[in-house]
């Protein structure tokens, strides 16, 4: 089960970079064409192989860690800190290069922070879950960090209209929509 866990892992960080693209509305679909396959690639190597998970261990008598990591697992970090990174600072430029008294660069200024903030907490804290895989056990406490992100960003949309809730709202239904008539067609 903890091979398909790191499915979800392999794309975290590519869905956060969509969502740094699409909130900072920057076109780059070869990039980001690129990092999906990467994200394909490790979520197949994770489940199929053992280039990624290749032992389990017992850490803190609790729980299963994949350590000591597959021969492709160092790739794998790299990847998801490398692009976590990058999304990063494509929010600390966006902030940078919004430059205006105007009340409109205010707000967009003041969104972007509050995102970063949000999710520098999450992923900092999130982050501390690839040491045990390396040998060094450290129970992950971070790993509640993430829960910070939902209350920044809540506060953010109340207080700044982070995201217009209404299109958030219809996304959503359109999704679940699609989700609905995908589950009927397979029953």
């Amino acid at each position: 089960w903890w091979r398909f866990a790191h499915v979800g892992v392999a794309f975290i960080p590519v869905l956060f970079l969509l969502f740094v693209y699409n909130f900072l509305e920057v076109k780059k679909p070869k990039a980001l064409a690129s990092f999906y396959a990467l994200a394909f690639l490790f979520a197949f190597l994770a489940v199929f192989s053992d280039a990624l998970i290749a032992n389990m261990r017992l850490v803190f008598s609790e729980f299963y860690y994949d350590s000591p990591p597959g021969i492709l697992y160092p790739f794998f970090t790299f990847y998801f800190f490398g692009l976590t990174i990058y999304s990063h600072y494509l929010l600390y430029r966006g902030y940078s290069q919004t430059v205006g008294d105007r009340e409109r660069d205010m707000v967009r200024k003041a969104r972007i922070r509050y995102f970063f903030i949000a999710m520098i907490t999450s992923f900092a804290g999130g982050g501390l879950s690839f040491l045990p895989v390396y040998g060094l056990d450290v129970y992950p406490l971070g790993n509640f960090s993430v829960t910070v992100y939902p209350i920044i960003v809540g506060y953010a949309i109340l207080r700044l209209r982070l995201f217009d809730i209404r299109v958030v709202t219809a996304q959503g239904l359109v999704l679940l929509l699609w989700l609905f008539v995908g589950l009927r067609l397979a029953l």
